[in-house]
């Protein structure tokens, strides 16, 4: 027949596993003050005697403590309750934790009263000062240690055996930590064109698992709060949105900020790329033009940006003094020419001519100017310089006709610019025939006899006659003239021819005039 004796040691133990852990458990330790001595009456169950219980012994149960956070530990005895004397018999001795955490350096100690021998132990050590000493170290939750000890006792009474426990007990708290998070994001349109609206969201998440305090969110630059709150429960939500509007072209930066108890903080970024609508317009015509001269000009009208533009229109105010001619696509209004351009997508170009004179000397400025959708405007400008034509007349007379030989007779040539621009270089040369005789030059130039005839309007060639050449004129303006004047002497009789020849820069070939003089005599 065996029996189980049950004590939890608890809270008492507690301080003995403080004790035990301070003396690091190098001895055996004092039992519990609730484990008697041998010389007290033991706290084990009374067992009746064999011959008082009726049939089997029934084995004593001890209801087993519920499982407890503090540190503690049942000690159980089991084994027969009624031996023989002097009769080696097994005892189990089972340590147990019944609390609800593991416990550490767990030391369970024996020791036999007077009377009573401890024949062998199971595991197996040595006592000190007739105590045994078992080391259990860590003894999980409701974990369980067994000893066995062979007790023998060869009187007749009651046996008995001191058992007691020491450890060290832990305590162990759970708390749940947790924690606020924000996070801000900010959105925009990634490209606007000038004189949008811009609009700008912003959001405010609690992404933590704690509400979040003093939340206050900003666009950085600015003192003014776009949004606060108490209060942001976890999982909690803010959105605004607000617009802005494009003023200039370029990159604008917004950012977003928020702030709350204890540190908290975030930010975020976003850029938006502001273009502007550009247009582009140029006239072309030729540099220099004569008077009268029609000269043709031809008008471009280009969207060089990125934005698509609506009712494109182009005009040019008319030059004074400019005739139009052939206007093309272009409509005639109250002196200005003007072109419905239309809609330009972006890259795409529009071109018109038109055709006109002018007939005054002098620059003429044509200017153009565009305009579109979303007040893009462009301008041009091109310079034509009208130059005048120079109109050269000679005219040969003389001043008596018919003449006596030997006499005198003046030849004047005089040159006139009927033209409207200056002409250069003007030279008057004379050949005299061989019936006349120079006598005396004068004009606007030198004039002299060269013979023969060297300058450029009769260059040197076999029989050429004497001639009176003029020093060039080096600037005959338009409506001007000039008189050139040359005497001769009649020599000899018949119908003398007189030559003047006239060159100048802008004539391409020579002028000549040719006077006929009789000279009579014997």
């Amino acid at each position: 027949m065996r029996t189980t004796w049950k004590r939890t040691a608890v809270g008492l133990l507690i301080a003995g596993a403080v004790g035990g852990a301070a003396l690091g458990l190098a001895t055996p330790t004092n039992p519990p003050t609730f484990i008697p001595h041998a010389d007290d009456s033991p706290e084990l169950p009374v067992i009746p005697a064999a011959d008082d219980m009726p049939g089997e012994l029934v084995q004593a149960q001890a209801v087993e403590p519920a499982v407890r956070n503090d540190p503690a530990v049942a000690l159980e005895w089991s084994g027969p309750a009624v031996v023989r004397a002097n009769q080696p018999t097994d005892y189990t001795l089972t340590v147990r934790n019944v609390c609800g955490q593991s416990l550490q350096k767990v030391v369970v100690q024996v020791r036999a009263p007077k009377g009573v021998e401890i024949r062998q132990t199971n595991p197996v050590v040595k006592p000190t000062d007739g105590v045994y000493l078992w080391e259990f170290g860590t003894l999980e939750a409701k974990g369980t240690k067994s000893v066995t000890v062979t007790l023998a006792q060869p009187t007749r009474g009651d046996m008995t055996c001191q058992a007691w426990v020491t450890l060290t007990g832990t305590s162990a708290m759970k708390a749940t930590v947790k924690e606020p998070k924000l996070d801000v994001t900010i959105s925009a349109p990634p490209k606007v064109v000038v004189g949008d609206k811009i609009p700008v969201k912003f959001t405010l998440n609690n992404v933590g698992d704690h509400p979040a305090a003093d939340v206050v969110l900003k666009l950085a630059g600015t003192e003014q709060p776009k949004l606060t709150r108490k209060e942001l429960p976890p999982g909690g939500a803010l959105q605004t949105l607000d617009e802005y509007t494009a003023t200039t072209a370029g990159t604008l930066t917004y950012e977003a900020i928020a702030t709350g108890a204890d540190g908290l903080k975030s930010s975020a970024k976003t850029t938006v790329q502001v273009i502007a609508p550009k247009l582009d317009v140029s006239i072309a015509g030729p540099a220099e033009r004569l008077i009268g001269r029609k000269g043709t000009y031809t008008v471009k009208v280009t969207n060089i940006g990125e934005v698509p533009l609506t009712g494109v229109a182009a005009s040019s105010p008319l030059p004074v003094g400019f005739k139009l001619g052939d206007a093309g696509a272009g409509k005639l209004t109250a002196d200005r020419l003007m072109w419905a351009v239309g809609d330009l997508a972006p890259g795409a170009s529009k071109s018109f001519a038109f055709e006109g004179c002018t007939h005054t000397a002098g620059q003429v400025v044509h200017r153009v100017e565009a305009a579109g959708d979303r007040n893009t405007k462009a301008a041009s400008e091109c310079v034509t310089t009208i130059e005048g034509i120079p109109g050269l007349r000679m005219e040969l007379v003389d001043s008596v006709d018919p003449v006596e030989k030997n006499g005198e007779v003046t030849y004047e040539i005089r040159v006139t610019n009927t033209g409207t621009k200056a002409d250069s270089n003007v030279v008057i040369a004379c050949e005299l025939p061989k019936e006349l005789e120079f006598v005396s030059a004068s004009g606007p130039t030198k004039g002299e006899l060269r013979s023969p005839v060297v300058a450029k309007v009769d260059p040197t060639k076999p029989g050429g006659r004497p001639s009176v050449l003029f020093d060039p004129i080096a600037d005959l303006p338009p409506k001007t003239e000039a008189v050139f004047k040359v005497k001769v002497k009649g020599t000899g009789i018949g119908d003398v021819r007189f030559t003047a020849t006239m060159t100048s820069k802008h004539l391409t070939a020579p002028v000549k005039k040719e006077e006929s003089t009789r000279v009579y005599g014997e």
